[in-house]
Formats: C-alpha cells, sequence, structure tokens
C-alpha cells in the first residue's frame, strides 16, 4: 500500500469517526496533491471513495473545495457533476445549482439512473425554495412549487430503482400544496401515488428494501395518517445497510419542513423526535433545534417514544432530556445596538461562586467576547458591557434584550479568558442548571472520556455538540485543585464561531470548563513538544479559585494568575 493510499485509508476512517477538522485537513492534502498532479496521484477509485464518504458524512464545505480541484485536474465523473450540483444546493447556492442541473437533464437523457437523479436534486432545490418563499412571497412559491413538481415528475421517467423516491416527493410536495391553498399545475391524484409506493414496495423482497425504500413507504403511510404503518417503516428504515447520516438528515428534514410533522399529531411528532435523537447520536449527525423543538423533546412521553422506537438506537432518554433542559442556562450575547450574535454567555448560580452572592443569577461568558477593557484586543474587539445583551431564546420572549448590570470579575484572554457579571432586570429563569464540579476525567485513557459542549452560535436556538467527544488532555493534574493559573482541557468535541462562552460538560453533565477557543494547530499541553488540532476550555476550577481570591480582596479585574507566577 503506498503513502497515498494510506492518506485516502486515514481520511475516510477519520471522517466516518466524525473527526471533522482532522478529516478536512487530510481532505486539503489530498486536494494538493490532485492539484500538483503528482506521479502517486489519485486513482479514481480513491477519488470516488473520497467524495462518497464526504457526502455521506454531510462534510460539504470541505468536500466542495475537493470537487472544484477534481474539475480543474479533468478528473469529474459523470456523477461527481451530480456532486456539484448537490452540494452547491446544500450549501445555499440554489442558482448555479439548479443551472447546472438542468444542464445535466439534457446531457443524462440516455442515462435512466443519472437523468432521475438529476430531476430529483433539481426538484428538491425548488422544492427548498418553495418552502422558503411561503414565508412572504407566494408568487415566487407558486413558481418553484410548479418547478419541483415538474422535475420530480420529470425524474420518474427515468430509473425504476428511483421512482418510489421521486413519487414520495410528488406526495410531500403536492399535499403540502394543497394545505397551503395553492392549485397543483397538473392532475396529481395523491392516493393513487401513496397506493403505487406501497404496491411496488410489497413486491421487492424485505433483504433487497434499503433506505429509501422504507422512507418512501413511510411517506406513503403519512399522507393517509396511518401512523403506527409509519413507525414501522421508519423502524425498518433505520435498519438497513445503507443507513448514513446524509439520509438520514434529508429524511428528518422532509418529515419536519414539508411534511410539518411538529405541528400534527402526538404519534407524527414522535416519528420527527426519535428520528432526531437518532441523527445526534451518529458521528457526523446535526440537527438544529429552535424553542418548540426543544419544548416538544422535553414535553414528550418517553414511554410512547420507547414504544414507536424499538430498534434502540436511542441514546439514553433520561440524559438526552437532561442535555437539552440545560440549554435554558445558555444563552446568545449580541451586540446591543445592532442584535448581531457576538458569542455565548452562560448563566450561573451566584451562591456557586461565593456566599455573599448567593440568590442571584450571573453571566459567565469569555472576556474576548465581553471586556471592560477592549483596548487590549487588537483584532476583533470585544463588546463593552453596556453595549452588550443577552438573549434566552428558549423563552417565551426569544428576542428580549437582558441588559449587563455591572461586571463583578474579569480575566483577560491570556489568563482565565473570563467576564462573570450581573443584570439590571429579573432573568426569565429562576435557576441555573450547571452543576459545578472540581474532579477531572483522567486524560489521556482508552477509550478516551467525554467533553460535551452547548454553546449558541446561531441566533435563534442553542447548538449541542456531542459527537466526536474525546477529551485528549489537560493539565488539571500538573495544576492541581488549588490553582490560581488557567487550567486547560483539550477536546475533539466540534463548535463553530460563535460558540465561544459555551458551557463544556464531562459524561455526567456536570461543567467542567468555559469553551474559549479552537485551532488546528493548539500548543499541547502534556509537557510534549508541538501541536495539535483541538477545541479549548478554561477549567471551572481555575476561574472560581482566581475569583474568589480577587473577589475577596475588592478586585474586579484578575491579578492572581501575576502573583501565582
Amino acid at each position: 500500500m503506498s503513502h497515498l493510499d494510506d492518506e485516502v485509508l486515514q481520511f475516510i476512517e477519520r471522517a466516518q469517526d466524525g473527526l471533522r477538522s482532522a478529516s478536512a485537513k487530510s481532505l486539503r492534502s489530498l486536494t494538493h496533491r490532485l492539484l500538483e498532479q503528482e506521479d502517486d496521484a489519485l486513482s479514481d477509485d480513491d477519488l470516488q471513495m473520497v467524495v462518497s464518504v464526504s457526502m455521506k458524512e454531510r462534510f460539504f464545505e470541505e468536500v466542495d473545495a475537493f470537487l472544484e480541484s477534481m474539475n480543474v485536474a479533468n478528473r469529474l465523473s459523470s456523477k461527481n457533476r451530480l456532486d456539484l450540483a448537490q452540494v452547491s444546493i446544500e450549501l445555499g447556492r440554489y442558482g448555479s445549482g439548479i443551472a447546472l442541473l438542468d444542464v445535466l437533464g439534457i446531457e443524462f437523457a440516455d442515462d435512466p439512473d443519472l437523468f432521475a437523479e438529476a430531476k430529483g436534486i433539481s426538484g428538491r432545490a425548488h422544492k427548498d425554495l418553495f418552502l422558503n418563499a411561503l414565508k412572504g412571497n407566494r408568487v415566487a412559491a407558486k413558481l418553484h412549487l410548479e418547478k419541483s413538481l415538474q422535475r420530480y415528475k420529470e425524474g420518474c421517467t427515468g430509473a425504476a430503482e428511483k421512482r418510489n423516491w421521486l413519487i414520495g416527493n410528488l406526495l410531500a410536495v403536492g399535499t403540502r400544496a394543497r394545505i397551503e391553498g395553492f392549485e397543483l399545475p397538473f392532475e396529481l391524484d395523491l392516493d393513487a401515488l401513496a397506493d403505487e409506493i406501497e404496491e411496488s414496495t410489497s413486491r421487492l423482497p424485505e433483504e433487497d428494501r434499503g433506505f429509501y425504500v422504507w422512507s418512501s413507504l413511510a411517506e406513503a403511510r403519512i399522507s393517509r395518517e396511518d401512523w403506527s404503518g409509519a413507525s414501522d417503516a421508519v423502524n425498518a428504515m433505520l435498519a438497513t445497510k445503507d443507513v448514513d447520516v446524509f439520509k438520514l438528515s434529508s429524511t428528518l428534514r422532509q418529515f419536519k419542513t414539508v411534511w410539518a410533522l411538529p405541528r400534527s399529531t402526538e404519534e407524527a411528532k414522535l416519528l420527527v423526535t426519535g428520528l432526531e435523537r437518532t441523527v445526534l447520536i451518529q458521528a457526523n449527525g446535526e440537527v438544529h433545534m429552535d424553542a418548540s423543538d426543544i419544548r416538544r423533546q422535553r414535553q414528550t412521553d418517553e414511554s410512547d417514544l420507547e414504544a414507536q422506537f424499538s430498534n434502540a438506537l436511542l441514546r439514553g432518554r433520561g440524559w438526552m432530556l437532561k442535555f437539552l433542559e440545560m440549554g435554558n442556562s445558555i444563552v446568545s450575547v449580541v451586540d446591543l445596538h445592532s442584535g448581531e450574535v457576538r458569542g455565548t454567555c452562560c448563566i450561573v448560580n451566584g451562591g456557586d461562586l461565593a456566599p455573599q452572592l448567593e440568590g442571584t443569577l450571573l453571566g459567565l461568558t469569555n472576556d474576548h467576547v465581553v471586556s471592560e477593557y477592549p483596548q487590549e484586543y487588537e483584532t476583533l474587539r470585544p463588546l463593552r458591557p453596556q453595549d452588550a445583551a443577552v438573549r434566552f431564546t428558549l423563552s417565551d420572549n426569544p428576542k428580549q434584550d437582558y441588559e449587563i448590570d455591572e461586571v463583578i470579575w474579569s480575566s483577560p484572554f491570556r489568563h482565565h479568558d473570563a467576564c462573570l457579571f450581573s443584570f439590571k432586570d429579573t432573568l426569565p429563569i429562576e435557576t441555573s442548571n450547571f452543576e459545578l464540579i472540581k474532579y477531572l476525567p483522567p486524560a489521556p485513557q482508552d477509550p478516551p472520556a467525554e467533553v460535551f459542549v452547548i454553546s449558541h452560535p446561531n441566533p435563534d436556538e442553542p447548538s449541542y455538540s456531542f459527537q466526536n467527544t474525546d477529551l485528549l488532555m489537560h493539565d488539571g493534574d500538573t495544576r492541581g485543585a488549588d490553582t490560581l493559573l488557567p487550567g486547560r482541557l483539550h477536546y475533539t468535541t466540534g463548535t463553530i464561531k460563535g460558540s465561544s462562552g459555551g458551557v463544556a460538560l464531562n459524561a455526567k453533565l456536570k461543567m467542567i470548563g468555559l469553551h474559549h477557543a479552537g485551532s488546528e494547530q493548539m500548543e499541547r499541553i502534556d509537557g510534549e513538544p508541538g501541536f495539535h488540532a483541538a477545541n479549548e476550555a478554561i477549567w471551572i476550577v481555575a476561574i472560581l479559585n482566581a475569583f474568589r481570591a480577587d473577589f475577596e480582596q475588592g478586585r474586579t479585574r484578575s491579578s492572581t494568575a501575576e502573583q501565582a507566577s
């Protein structure tokens, strides 16, 4: 096996294990080799494996550049051109994706399989645009509705094995159109479509039914409000050999946005709730949940969910509900003037920090997010307290701004990177549900201890990160539990821009750190030379020790790190 073969296998292993940062680095290396056209250039099989895994694991931004490098090197297959269009649509570039698909639909006229796929992806693009336009532009919505239905109908003349997938989409979009009061552009017998899916599925032996066969059958039964039958189809779908996070995410999106199941019956809501939890346990699973989704998850009758999802793919339900509940104490930090989201803040109980603060709720974020000393930062400066507010997006008033009253204590980025403050008004929660603990899991160990992160990079809902959760290392053992120095934790748990100030939790969902940074070139903290890809949190015990030492002396800006060193 060549060095290049090793690189391809390394990328695949990293991607399938959810190591997004590390796999992205491998993909950049492979892209460089492809563009340089080295002697040991990637084989066609290598290229297709890399693209296939990237698509299945939803690495759309990463594979976008790789596909473009394949295009430059004249190495794109016909299927890869469909991949390019698919990635454009996934990244929101609908215009370029649809334009390419229109061309491919003509070019693939003699290839039933590629023709059906091109029409189906185009139908999906117009379906998305139809749903988006429903929010305020019904003229545009009608246009994209007509194009979506037309593309799905055209695709049905292609490969027979893709017909159920296309008919399922015709059924879903047609049903939603009628609910929204739109006249369909051509005669569409929705009951007959559901019948055809049932009949064609019955003719296929169960062992030959793949993921999309079962998902289409679930949609046929959803159209008839046969919730028991739909549940059976979904369970069979989850047990197929070809299940992957791309297909799961696509089906969840269909259930939520096209069929609007969260607004339907309790049985329908259970389908969505269980599928959300199933997606979230995948290595690269990601689900966006707004306040109504969180409420639905919390209010779910767990015995009903257990009965409906017999495949045991769900993580421990009590753990999951507790994890979601913690989102109440995670808020977004916004610019009070523009409303722009600038970071994350966790709400803590004042009594956990000092007896004098008992009965108060305080905000804890990074100093590089909110600071009384913005002049200390050369690049993107933090918000001044008087210019910042927080929003409880899971509350009944998700857009309400809660302004900062005063900064109680802070420590600069190079030390604990923390800012603790009080609020002017009463908050919409009575207590924080974060439990601060002193001990840290051993690291490294095999298997690695886990770190989970809750943050608020999105404007409308918290982000729950619990894939690829390895705790790589920490310096808590060398610092000791009485340290005034900023102990640090390094982990692989994925976060995105805007997560600074989020909470790092152990496997028992107890707070061990304040998330503040991440890099592919993070300096190691285990005494070994070199760098590695990691996210970093400041040990909560170190923050508490520094705060208490300064608080007792009446200091509001950290000086303990200098004294300790």
